[in-house]
């Protein structure tokens, strides 16, 4: 009874041990399974040559950051030279010096230390008596740390009289006068050329842009205040040099450290005109001499916001100029103002052109303008209430410039005739007159008015009355002094 259970126990082990081997050998025997095992090793070594790929690309890379740090190592030691140079050439602060005697003005950039890296733009100038006192007979005088307010305008007013502190040119009646573009540096003021209208860039007063590089044109009483400068120098010292900069007022550019100094840029002048011809602004059509303004024209040349009346084209010629006539009240005077420009070439002289080197017109950049300097008041005796020219003869000029620096001009008579009758009308209207009406000439005169383009002749108006069957005939005339005469025929009912 007791060896029952353990026979079956015995049979358990050994079926168990008989279905492990059958596992083992259904994997060894089945195709399928054969696969599988197979495809597993292969998975197996592919993952292991992944795996020390990796570990050798790995190790690759270490060897290339290694290399990488040490190169940006030497980028870092490299930055750190080029940095330091940098702040050598770079520029901290900017300084203005000024050569009395030269009528030079310059202004250079200085780096951090204080040294003058070079100098940046010369220009020409007007140096005026406040600022040649400041020498008081030393070599150079330095202006800093002064404060000024409003030290920079475009257009800014200014008045010149004997009172005003602000003076630049005698003027006893306080006109007010333009100065395009004004700067306050350091207690001196350094200004464009003078404009007698605000913000007309061809109404330039032509002896103070003449005065520019030279020594007591345009001179007064007073003396000129500040430095006088082209456009163009005014207006990079506006845009570029802070008010805060220093001013080295200097007796001459070979009295000045400047002269014959080796700069931080490797630069050293020996002469002025070397400066000036290295320097100057590229505007200038020939570097060291200003461009004259051209007959005609009332803009500074190195204007470019001006320059629209300079042709970037070489010029040829004007042409067909020849002496017109006009009949009175076809020319307005509005046509002929120099801010208007050429527009009387199209209306009397459209045949005249401006060509270039080429012969291909470019009659828009052709100036025409009226003379009227012959006469003592243009208001009255050049142009009547209407805005006409009155008749008589004119001086038409034609100017041309380009941006080469050259100019031309022709000029012919412009003959203005009236052949234009007065013109008279009722001032109101009546159909009736009685006896004493009849026997009043100022009453009869009054009843017309007369208009004419030009001028009536001292005659006035005159009148001749006929009297027929109730009937009264009143005839008007009226002549202007060029001999045209206006009728006005009107007839009335007599009443009692």
């Amino acid at each position: 009874m007791r060896a029952e259970p353990f026979r079956a126990l015995k049979v358990k082990e050994v079926m168990y041990y008989r279905k492990n081997r059958s596992i083992l050998r259904s994997i060894r025997n089945n195709k399928n399974n054969k696969t599988y095992y197979m495809l597993v090793v292969v998975m197996l070594a592919a993952i292991c040559l992944i795996a020390a790929s990796i570990i050798l690309r790995g190790y690759g890379l270490s060897r290339d950051n290694e290399t990488v740090r040490v190169s940006d190592s030497n980028v870092a030691h490299s930055t750190e030279r080029t940095t330091e140079q940098d702040d050598i050439n770079a520029v901290s602060e900017y300084r203005v010096y000024v050569f009395v005697q030269d009528g030079i003005v310059a202004y250079c950039g200085v780096n951090s230390a204080g040294e003058v890296i070079d100098i940046i733009r010369s220009e020409k100038s007007y140096i005026g008596d406040d600022v040649k006192g400041y020498l008081s007979g030393k070599r150079q005088t330095v202006l800093s740390g002064l404060l000024s307010a409003a030290s920079k305008a475009t257009w800014k007013e200014v008045a010149y009289s004997n009172e005003d502190a602000g003076e630049q040119v005698d003027n006893d009646d306080n006109t007010a006068y333009y100065v395009q573009y004004y700067s306050v540096i350091n207690g001196i003021e350094f200004h464009s050329a003078i404009y007698t209208e605000n913000g007309n860039y061809n109404s330039i007063v032509k002896e103070s842009y003449e005065a520019i590089g030279g020594d007591g044109a345009y001179d007064s009483g007073d003396g000129v205040r500040g430095i006088t400068l082209s456009v163009a120098g005014a207006k990079a010292i506006y845009e570029n040099v802070p008010s805060t900069a220093a001013v080295y007022i200097c007796e001459s550019f070979e009295s000045s450290e400047l002269h014959g100094a080796k700069l931080l840029s490797g630069v050293s002048y020996d002469d002025i005109n070397a400066v000036i011809t290295d320097t100057a602004g590229s505007e200038y059509r020939v570097k060291g001499e200003l461009p004259s303004i051209p007959d005609g024209f009332s803009c500074d040349p190195t204007d470019s916001a001006a320059n629209y009346v300079f042709s970037p084209h070489r010029l040829g010629a004007i042409n067909n100029v020849s002496d017109k006539t006009a009949e009175a009240g076809q020319i307005a005077y509005s046509f002929i103002d120099p801010v208007e420009g050429a527009s009387l070439i199209h209306i009397i002289f459209n045949d005249v052109t401006l060509t270039d080197e080429n012969g291909e017109d470019i009659s828009s950049y052709l100036i025409g303008r009226v003379d009227l300097s012959a006469y003592a008041d243009v208001q009255i005796a050049g142009m009547n209430v209407n805005g006409f020219l009155l008749p008589g003869d004119y001086i038409v000029g034609f100017y041309a410039a380009d941006v080469y620096g050259t100019s031309m001009n022709k000029s012919c008579y412009l003959h203005v005739v009236d052949t234009t009758p007065p013109v008279i009308a009722l001032n109101r209207e009546i159909t009736e007159i009685n006896q004493a009406q009849i026997e009043n000439p100022d009453y009869i005169r009054e009843m017309v008015t007369v208009t004419d383009l030009c001028k009536l002749s001292d005659d006035g108006v005159s009148y001749e009355l006929t009297e027929e069957d109730g009937r009264v005939h009143i005839s008007f005339s009226a002549s202007d002094v060029y001999g045209n005469t206006g009728v006005l025929e009107v007839e009335l009912q007599k009443v009692d």
